[in-house]
């Protein structure tokens, strides 16, 4: 499992009251649940955000403080809200678990079908769309652009030390640290789960030393297209670079592959 760089929320203020009705259907709670949703949703509700009070909520959506903890409950479960304890406690919004979220994603998405091409493609148009639709209205920080350096300085160790697994995760968290940099969880729980798939295909196969240092050239020369806001071309050298692995790993799979297909 590759790390997850999230996307950071700002706390919210205070739990908003306006935008909730009042509730009338028969299992009342559910529909208190419905609505906590709808405001996470809108972005009225954020992660680490406090909520008002038992008795508080009880009085917003006209309910009794019994039918407030079935909602509770329920919420709970569901990963949306924790309860803390002590002075500084109470009913808080949870930060989102996106590691544990994608793990999740990845054992229902390993189902037939789902090839290699189908991986590679849809990570181009994520990656596509993050250089040349999100990234430029993005200020990109000087310490992104060490960071991406240092990642290929150890990716390169990695690879002198022959830990390959190493290197690969590396070389996947590469475009991973790009994409946190929208801010746009949904965006980085695509991405990692796309890349995350790759990756257990990719690691029964070894680059040759010239795919290994043609991948350092393409993330050196995307990490400079993307220091000159040139990011139509790291888009561009980034399909290049993406669609070029896949096909050559796919190759260097089958050549080492036991299962001889037609024989």
């Amino acid at each position: 499992m590759t790390r997850l760089l999230f996307a950071r929320k700002g706390e919210a203020a205070k739990m908003p009251t306006r935008g909730f009705k009042k509730v009338v259907l028969s299992r009342k709670s559910d529909y208190i649940v419905e609505q906590i949703y709808e405001a996470l949703l809108r972005g009225d509700l954020k992660p680490e955000q406090r909520l008002s009070s038992e008795s508080e909520l009880a009085e917003t959506f006209g309910v009794s403080k019994l039918t407030v903890r079935e909602a509770v409950r329920t919420l709970e479960q569901m990963g949306i809200v924790e309860v803390r304890k002590g002075g500084s406690g109470g009913l808080f919004i949870r930060e989102a678990d996106l590691a544990s979220t994608v793990r999740q994603l990845e054992n229902i998405m390993r189902i037939p079908h789902i090839t290699v091409s189908d991986l590679t493609e849809t990570r181009v148009a994520l990656e596509s769309y993050i250089l040349r639709d999100l990234l430029p209205h993005k200020k990109i920080p000087d310490k992104m652009l060490s960071r991406l350096k240092d990642n290929i300085a150890t990716a390169e160790q990695y690879y002198k030390e022959g830990k390959n697994l190493e290197r690969l995760r590396t070389n996947f968290e590469f475009h991973l640290m790009l994409a946190s940099l929208t801010d746009n969880n949904m965006i980085i729980i695509l991405h990692s789960l796309t890349c995350d798939m790759l990756i257990h295909f990719f690691r029964v196969a070894r680059p040759s030393p010239e795919m290994f240092m043609k991948t350092l050239d393409y993330h050196r020369e995307i990490v400079a297209a993307i220091r000159d806001r040139q990011f139509d071309k790291a888009a561009q050298v980034n399909t290049e670079h993406i669609r070029a692995a896949s096909r050559k790993m796919t190759e260097k799979s089958k050549q080492q592959s036991y299962l001889h297909v037609g024989e």
